[in-house]
């Protein structure tokens, strides 16, 4: 499937996501990916602002897999770099910084785990570092990318599907990822469960 034949399936959310309410107001449509409109409401009791209706499941993994790693949708998204490939070779200095920061707070040797890791720049960086590290990513292609070339423990799967041991982890790394997810609650009680006592948590 290429760019131009994907359409979003969605379905209406009409609670907030965080508190359950449905007390909310509009407040804007924007143009989103793909040819769709983005509407975004205001939860009156706790003030997230959410999407509203959202994708299907079934979308966002055929989004995942067959449309978010095509060079020509990532021109469209404003990719600097439309080829992952390359856009993942020229960011060592970004995939280091981001460690250093982690270090601040954590140094190895320790367990890290990187949720949606991409094509694991932050795994690479991290395990040269002494860090045994653990991906998981939703992109198949970018998953078997980690494995087959950077030699990375990286599957394809999803937080709140994947087997992972509880109380494991000293470091889990979340870039971009946590307004992607459906459920953001019962995805951060994973994480909580995923974690060691004092572990860092280190999102954008």
């Amino acid at each position: 499937m290429n760019v131009n034949e994907f359409k979003f399936d969605t379905e209406t959310l009409c609670n907030c996501a965080i508190c359950g309410s449905e007390n909310r107001t509009h407040i804007i449509n924007l143009p989103a990916v793909c040819g769709n409109v983005a509407s975004f409401f205001k939860c009156l009791a706790c003030g997230l602002i959410y999407l509203d209706p959202i994708p299907t499941k079934e979308s966002i993994n055929t989004f995942y897999s067959e449309i978010y790693t095509d060079p020509e949708f990532r021109k469209i998204d404003g990719h600097s770099i439309p080829d992952p490939i390359q856009e993942f070779v020229s960011g060592f200095s970004v995939y280091e910084k981001h460690v250093d920061n982690i270090e601040e707070y954590k140094i190895p040797p320790g367990a890290m785990l990187d949720i949606g890791c991409a094509y694991g720049g932050i795994l690479l960086e991290s395990a040269t570092r002494g860090w045994t590290t653990r991906g998981i990513e939703p992109s198949a292609e970018a998953a078997k990318f980690c494995r087959d070339n950077l030699k990375l423990d990286v599957t394809q799967e999803e937080i709140l599907d994947a087997s992972l041991p509880e109380n494991a982890y000293d470091a889990i790394v979340m870039l971009e990822v946590l307004e992607h997810v459906r459920n953001p609650i019962k995805v951060m009680q994973q994480v909580s469960k995923l974690a060691r006592p004092q572990c860092l948590l280190y999102l954008t």
